[in-house]
């Protein structure tokens, strides 16, 4: 789905709608989003951090982590906190920030 084949959706609903995609329990990352929407992974990064409470119940921004399966730099506080618990529920391990084997829980969109 990229942003030529969708151009009447914005960045932030074409960011949405792929990262609903990935199933509980596996990870995607910012890099791979980016590749498949042709929004940098940087602005990726900021539309799921920026997204308010309510998005973030009903999105599974969790599962988005940095290409190396690393919990990602802006989210190290309360947040990176709740994005490690989250994964932890969906039976990730987690350790101090890093998903581990996160090759073996790639999903590629």
């Amino acid at each position: 789905m990229s942003k030529e084949m969708q151009p009447e959706l914005s960045n932030k609903e074409l960011v949405i709608a792929l990262v609903n995609q990935i199933p509980k329990g596996r990870i995607s990352s910012f890099g791979r989003i980016g590749d498949r929407t042709g929004i940098n992974p940087r602005i990726v990064g900021f539309i799921l951090s920026g997204m308010t409470q309510d998005e973030m119940q009903d999105v599974p921004w969790h599962r988005v982590v940095n290409k190396d399966g690393f919990i990602s730099s802006i989210k190290l506080g309360d947040k990176g906190r709740l994005q490690a618990s989250m994964l932890a529920d969906e039976g990730i391990e987690v350790i101090d920030f890093q998903i581990q084997n996160f090759q073996n829980l790639w999903w590629d969109l």
